[in-house]
This record gives structure tokens, C-alpha cells and sequence, in this order.
């Protein structure tokens, strides 16, 4: 018989709990106790040492221009760095001449005439004096500008940067030009190197490959000045008074992505310095109760009461780090929509991924210290067992296919539908259970299997057992695995988790009146199991499955949705509830993106977030009410922010409905009911109007027989395979094989038993 929590024995195991308190404090004239010393010279220690780093931050974010811009001016002050020279058409046969200031070295004048088919003239810079094809890079240069006086008969000047290619020694260098206006007399030109083009008769002459013919400024040997394409005959007069590129060394995503991976290894090492202070601070106070405890018999109590601090402590460091690292996260996911190169992108994601295993270490925290510092409660309420399981069930088949493991979930016929207890603790069991058995099993199966016994003292119980293939326990680890911090196992495995899923889960079983055991051998594999007091809910008072909980799709022709939103898992969320209703969907991930998925896709209504890149939903809804093509398309605009004034933007923009975020179901079929002018239809009713009107044709029944084994055994991926081969093998077939698609889609494996059962007694009937 299991023993109220108020009786459990204080000492688990002989080592679990010792007596423990807190070291003396200096007292005080008025009979209080004042704070340590050294406490509060630590305490400003750790603040000076934020504020130094916030400011260091704030002058790295303020001055980022001093670190990653990069520039070069040319003027006659600093030509002797580098060679003039000017050139004509004049060795190819043609007259034209250039005269070069020797007071004023970039100041020339040219004077083309006829004669020639092309006349020509330009100035030049060289800087490979040596001739030995090494250039400077200018790769780095995003922009040039040209401080000119000039006075001729073109409307146009080109600047050229002659690159020496190493891989291919062409005559000349590569001349990479951008052609502008120019206006007579001073003036000044900023141009974009992006523009560079290599000049056509250069490449055509060199009958040179795509990927070398194309603009490369990485070895720039010289820079040429010279008349444009519309080059008339007649005088010209040029004088430079600089030459200025303006670049970037690095990004600023690659800056502000460095200044987050400082803050990130900063918080993360005073995480693990933070944690193993508190761990060496108990670990002496523990030695120092012990021998207390034998001359004191009031020590227990004061070690209780050391325990509690300890919890409300971690408890509230907790607190207090989750919000920097709520913060980096926050920016880790706006780096990665960032354009960056791979190296760039996987450092993002590893400082994502980082920064959520610590939010789940945290978070793990937490939930113990409640649970020490007695903190935690249930709350019961009435709710339907089987939808729990099945979530659960659900979710883990998904990560079981991913590793290439079985997955089976077996609910016994006796187990009650509507209980009474914590639903979203007994999930968070069943969810550390089967998470540590996926984990631990590389090969085989994992199960699931829930039934009701009768205990010995009377009343019923609820028993859940996880089994499973993996790698098994040796027998003296089995009493560790459920101690906090504690972790058995090779360390590739020990290295993604923190030691404190079992401990938890034992104190959740533990508050719901069960037990949790375990069984394991080595190699083998492991099984866990817990019994807990089950209270039924009467068929009479149990909740009635409302309209909205038993739609099961529309009557009429399948509707197409667009959904739109930046965050891939909420398209994902939003595209499976849309696909168990029975209809199509497309996505897009900003406004703009979706204005043109439109053309193509020509959805019935759109689906759309507020918050988006690019384009938001306002401007998206502002663009479609102005298209007179698009006018009567239904735009649904959704918010995490759903106060009445962003409710009341929405609709201004043109947004025919508006929904708050996350978006419940009855409300958003409601909407679309609304909008759309549907009628819900309900279970097999669907099926067999479908079927009379001739909307549906089910395969034969040795496919449907082959198709029950699948579905009792849960395999969706095979599922959609087997939809996939059926539509093309026999067309007559399609709309079952779409409507199979779409249950297998949302992974609803009691709605894929209903439909392949209804038709094979209707085969059977016939």
C-alpha cells in the first residue's frame, strides 16, 4: 500500500539527505543578523563586472563603423604610391592625342578625331609597378567616388579596374568597367561596384568561359579613366581630384553575430561558475552538518530548512538568467534569417541550439525546486485520457521514425476515456519516459502500454509501462537514475541531456500517490513502469464532444488556403490543422512571397501574420484590396498581439477577420465558416455522402486489408507512400487517396482506422 506523501521516510537512500544549516551570521547591535562581508563585496564584484560589459557592448555597438569599415583615397598627394600612364588610339592606327599636366599629375586632355573607327584616349593608375601581376584586392569595396572637373563633348565617362587573373594570363588584365553620366565642370560621382561589367569586345576577343569573363576585382593591377560609349570627336579636358573606394572589412551580421557569441560563452560560463559555487558551498556545509547532526538533534530541522533555501535560491537564479538568455535566443533566430554564408549559419544555429539546452537546463531547475521547496501542486480536472495518450503517442512516432525505430502504443479496452488529474503533468511523465527511452534505444522498438488494475486495498489504478531495446542498465546504476544530476550511460548520450528528467518525473508520480519502478539489463533493454490512483468521470457527467471537436471536413468542392507567416512551425501548425479539416494549402513566408504564390496557387481565402519581413500582413492585405483581380479574396490577418487597436489596423488594411494568436480551433473554424460559407460535416456521415454521390472510390479490398495493417501499426510514412502509388495507379481513386494523405499528414491514426474500416464493411455488405 502506497503511504501518503506526509509519511514517505525523509531519507531515500543512505546518502540523499543529510543534515544541514546555514552558516552563522554576524550579529548585529539590534539582535539581527547583517549580510556576510565578503557576500556583498562579490555581490558588486559581479555587477561591476555586467556594467564594464554592457558598456564595452554598448561603445562595440555605438563605434562597429570603426572596426569593420575599410577605404582607399587616390589623390595627387599620394599618386607617387602608384604609376600614371594614358594611352590613345593612336598605335592602332588611329589620330587621336593626349596631353598629360606635369604640374598637375591627374589633370589631362585628349583630343579624339576622325579617321579611326573607334576613337579612344584614357588616363591610368598602375600600381604593379614591378609588372609581376600583383594587384590589390579590392573585393572588399563596395563603392567608388570620383571627384572630377571635366569638359567635353560626351554624356557619359567610364572608370575601368583591370584585374590579373593568375589563372588565366590574358594580355592586358581583365578590364572590369562601370559607364556613368557626367555633367560639364566640377562635380562629384558615387558609384555602386556591384554595376561592373567586363567590357564585351574584351571577352569576345579573348573567347574566355562564362565563370572567368565574369567581374572579379580581387587583383586589381591598374585603374583607367576614359571618355564613354557616346565618345564624339573633339577636345576633352579631365582633372581628378581624388579617387576614394569606401567598403566594409566584415558584415554587420558578421560583427553583431561575433559581439552574440561573446555574450553567449560570457552567460555560459557564469552559469557553470554560478552552478558549481552553489554545489561546493553545500558540498562543505553538508561535511559541516554531518558532524553537527551527532551532537545536535535539532539539526534536522535546520537542514530542512537549508534545503528550502537552497530551492527558493536556484528557483530565483532561474528566473533572473532566463531573461538575458530569452534575449539571445531571440537574436540567435534573427541572425539565421540573415543572408550568410554556411560557416556564418551554422554558427548561428550552434548558438541557438546552445542557448536552448541551457533554457531546458534552467528550466529543469526550476521545476526541482519547486518540487524541494514544496512548491509545486496539481491541478485536477476532469479531461479525456485516450486524447492524452494519443497526443503523446503522436508526437514520439514522429521522433521514433526518425531514428528508423518501431513505435507501438497499446491502450487496453478497459482504460476509462474521461478521468480525473493534472493532464499537463502526467503528459510531461510520459513525455520524459519515452524521450529517455527514444534517446537510449538505437535500434528495435519502443512501447507504450496503458491499462487499469484493481489494487489490493481497493479502487482502481492507472498503470503506464514504457519498454524498450536500447542499451540497458547495469544493476548498481539503477538506484542513481532517479537522483537529481545523476546520469548512467555512455557519455555521447550523457552530453544532450542535464540529469534531471527521471528525478522530476519520480516527484511528479510521487505527488499524484503513485510509484514509478524500473527493470533493466544490460544490452537489453529497459522498462519503466508507475501506478497511480485513477477517479473515473461517469458516461453522465463526462464533457460531450461539442461541434467543433467532431468536424470531421466541409460539404461541397475542396478549398484551396494560402498561409502565410515567417515562422516555419507556426505554417507547419496552422498547414496540419487545415489539412485535417479537408483542405489544400499552399505557404509563403512574407507578404511579398505570397503576393506572388497567389498568381499560381489562386487560393479561395489567405491565412496570414501580422509581423512578417519584407512585406507584414497589413501592407499584404492593403495590396490585395487594391488589385481589383483580388478584391473578393478573403484575407484572415492572425497576432500574437490581439489588443483592440493592432485588431482594429487589421482591419483597416483590409483584412476581412481578424484572430489572436495562438488561434483555437472552434475559432478558427468559425471564421472560416464564416468567410467561406461552409457546412461542417461530422465522422462517417462524410464517408458515405461521399460514396453516394460518387465523390469517393475506395480501392479494392485486398489493398484495403493491406491498408489496415498499416494503419494498426501506426506507419504513416508508409502510409503516404501507399496514398501516393494508389493515385497514379488507378485515377478513379484520387479523392481517397487525398483524403488518406491528409489524415496521414496529421499523423491521425484513429481517423484512418475509422475510414478503412467503414469501407471494408461497406465492400462486405455489398
Amino acid at each position: 500500500m502506497t503511504k501518503p506523501l506526509s509519511e514517505l521516510p525523509v531519507r531515500a537512500a543512505a546518502h540523499d539527505v543529510h543534515v544541514r544549516r546555514w552558516p552563522e551570521q554576524p550579529q548585529r547591535v539590534d539582535g539581527r543578523r547583517g549580510d556576510d562581508p565578503v557576500r556583498l563585496i562579490s555581490r558588486l564584484k559581479f555587477e561591476a563586472a555586467i556594467l564594464v560589459l554592457l558598456l564595452v557592448t554598448f561603445a562595440a555597438v555605438q563605434f562597429q563603423g570603426l572596426f569593420t569599415a575599410k577605404s582607399l583615397s587616390i589623390t595627387p598627394g599620394n599618386l607617387a604610391s602608384f604609376a600614371p600612364y594614358s594611352y590613345t588610339d593612336a598605335p592602332s592606327g588611329g589620330t587621336s592625342t593626349i596631353t598629360l599636366d606635369p604640374k598637375r599629375v591627374m589633370r589631362w586632355s585628349c583630343e579624339l578625331r576622325g579617321g579611326y573607327a573607334y576613337p579612344f584616349c584614357g588616363y591610368g593608375m598602375i600600381f604593379d609597378k614591378s609588372d609581376r601581376g600583383e594587384g590589390l584586392d579590392f573585393s572588399k569595396f563596395q563603392t567608388v567616388t570620383l571627384n572630377v572637373r571635366y569638359t567635353g563633348a560626351a554624356s557619359k565617362m567610364r572608370v575601368a579596374l583591370i584585374n590579373h587573373d593568375p589563372r588565366h594570363k590574358v594580355a592586358g588584365g581583365k578590364p572590369n568597367q562601370i559607364e556613368f553620366p557626367v555633367r560639364q565642370g566640377q562635380q562629384t560621382v558615387t558609384l555602386n561596384l556591384e554595376n561592373l561589367f567586363v567590357a564585351e569586345w574584351w571577352a569576345a576577343a579573348n573567347n574566355l568561359p562564362a565563370e572567368v569573363a565574369a567581374p572579379r576585382i580581387d587583383n586589381v593591377t591598374a585603374i583607367e579613366v576614359q571618355p564613354g560609349s557616346d565618345a564624339a570627336v573633339g577636345h576633352y579636358d579631365f582633372e581628378l581630384d581624388s579617387i576614394t573606394f569606401a567598403g566594409r572589412q566584415i558584415s554587420q551580421a558578421q560583427y553583431y553575430l561575433l559581439l552574440l557569441g561573446i555574450w553567449v560563452l560570457l552567460i555560459g560560463g557564469f552559469l557553470i561558475h554560478r552552478f558549481f559555487q552553489v554545489r561546493r558551498s553545500f558540498e562543505a556545509r553538508h561535511e559541516r552538518q554531518v558532524q553537527e547532526s551527532r551532537e545536535l538533534e535539532a539539526a534536522k530541522a535546520m537542514a530542512e530548512s537549508a534545503s528550502a533555501a537552497k530551492s527558493a535560491f536556484l528557483a530565483n537564479m532561474s528566473h533572473e538568467l532566463r531573461t538575458p538568455l530569452n534575449a539571445i535566443l531571440g537574436y540567435a533566430q534573427l541572425l539565421e534569417r540573415e543572408t550568410l554564408t554556411d560557416r556564418q549559419a551554422v554558427a548561428a544555429q550552434t548558438i541557438h541550439q546552445s542557448g536552448a539546452h541551457l533554457l531546458t537546463l534552467i528550466t529543469d531547475i526550476l521545476d526541482l525546486s519547486k518540487i524541494e521547496a514544496g512548491r509545486l501542486e496539481l491541478m485536477p480536472a476532469s479531461f479525456d485520457l485516450h486524447a492524452c495518450i494519443g497526443t503523446v503517442a503522436n508526437i514520439m512516432r514522429i521522433r521514433a521514425e526518425e531514428k528508423g525505430l518501431a513505435f507501438l502504443c497499446a491502450l487496453e479496452d478497459h482504460v476509462p476515456q474521461t478521468v480525473i488529474g493534472d493532464e499537463k503533468r502526467l503528459r510531461q511523465v510520459l513525455i520524459n519516459l519515452l524521450g529517455n527511452a527514444l534517446k537510449f534505444t538505437g535500434a528495435g522498438q519502443v512501447s507504450l502500454v496503458v491499462s487499469a488494475t484493481t489494487a489490493e486495498a481497493g479502487g482502481n489504478r492507472l498503470r503506464v509501462e514504457v519498454r524498450d531495446t536500447g542499451i540497458g542498465m547495469k544493476t548498481e546504476h539503477l538506484p542513481l537514475i532517479f537522483e537529481a544530476f545523476e546520469q548512467v550511460g555512455d557519455a555521447e548520450r550523457r552530453a544532450g541531456g542535464t540529469g534531471l528528467g527521471l528525478s522530476i518525473t519520480r516527484r511528479i508520480v510521487a505527488l499524484m500517490g503513485g510509484t514509478i519502478e524500473v527493470e533493466s539489463r544490460e544490452g537489453e533493454g529497459s522498462r519503466f513502469w508507475f501506478d497511480i490512483p485513477l477517479e473515473t468521470v461517469s458516461a453522465l457527467s463526462a464533457p460531450k464532444r461539442t461541434e467543433a471537436e467532431a468536424v470531421g471536413g466541409y460539404a461541397g468542392p475542396r478549398r484551396r488556403l494560402l498561409v502565410v507567416d515567417d515562422d516555419e512551425s507556426n505554417r507547419a501548425l496552422l498547414v496540419t490543422t487545415l489539412a485535417e479539416l479537408g483542405f489544400g494549402t499552399d505557404e509563403a513566408a512574407n507578404g511579398a512571397e505570397a503576393l506572388d504564390r497567389i498568381v499560381d496557387a489562386r487560393p479561395d481565402l489567405v491565412l496570414t501574420g501580422l509581423k512578417m519581413p519584407v512585406m507584414d500582413g497589413c501592407a499584404f492585405a492593403g495590396r490585395v484590396r487594391s488589385d481589383p483581380n483580388l478584391a473578393d479574396l478573403p484575407v484572415i490577418i492572425f497576432s500574437a498581439n490581439p489588443d483592440a487597436q493592432t485588431r482594429k489596423r487589421a482591419l483597416a488594411a483590409g483584412a476581412a477577420a481578424f484572430l489572436a494568436s495562438p488561434i483555437l480551433a472552434e475559432d478558427l473554424k468559425a471564421t472560416l465558416a464564416s468567410q467561406l460559407a461552409l457546412a461542417w460535416t461530422h465522422g462517417v456521415i462524410v464517408e458515405a455522402k461521399a460514396i453516394k454521390d460518387g465523390a469517393i472510390v475506395p480501392p479494392p479490398s485486398a489493398q484495403l486489408e493491406t491498408l489496415m495493417q498499416l494503419a494498426l501499426a501506426g506507419n504513416m510514412r508508409a502510409i503516404r507512400k501507399f496514398a501516393d502509388d494508389l493515385a497514379v495507379a488507378d485515377p478513379h481513386c484520387g479523392a481517397f487517396a487525398e483524403r488518406l494523405k491528409t489524415l496521414a499528414a496529421g499523423y491521425q491514426s484513429p481517423a484512418i482506422l475509422d475510414l478503412v474500416s467503414y469501407h471494408l464493411n461497406a465492400r462486405q455488405a455489398a
